[in-house]
């Protein structure tokens, strides 16, 4: 049985989805740089980062039995472009500027960890998408990308 749900993430959308779903959680900064690595494709750099947030967060976890550990990234990217996350409104603005009537796809990658002992077995699916480009709705729904 798990008895502690851990976030390894400071997303404040992938926190928001574990509350609307009514679980009791601890939410950790993994503390890890987000970035590709040369020559790595979105997917496998999504796959990296999820696993590295997913292991850092048992690092940092104050629990040593029964716990579920939740590491997260998502890649966005155009053609043979990797978008970092923005950061701040005017990156964002300038992304989906770039983006306006383009196909923009998604790698998401989830690595959940099971923590028993401070033994951590990772195990991690990947969801690749594609969507369009988005238009500019409000400052805080870019403030929040």
């Amino acid at each position: 049985m798990i008895n502690n749900l851990i976030l390894a993430s400071t997303s404040s959308y992938r926190a928001s989805l574990l509350r609307q779903l009514g679980l009791e959680f601890k939410q950790i900064d993994p503390e890890i740089k987000e970035s590709e690595q040369p020559g790595e494709s979105p997917l496998d750099c999504a796959i990296r980062l999820a696993r590295l947030k997913s292991q850092a967060g048992a690092e940092f976890s104050d629990t040593q039995d029964n716990a579920l550990i939740l590491g997260s990234d998502q890649v966005a990217y155009m053609g043979s472009t990797i978008f970092p996350k923005p950061g701040d409104f005017e990156s964002a603005f300038d992304q989906l500027t770039r983006c306006s009537g383009c196909w923009v796809s998604f790698s998401t990658c989830c690595v959940p960890c099971y923590l028993a002992g401070r033994r951590c077995s990772i195990r991690g699916r990947h969801i690749q998408n594609q969507v369009s480009a988005a238009h500019t709705r409000s400052h805080q729904a870019l403030s929040d990308y």
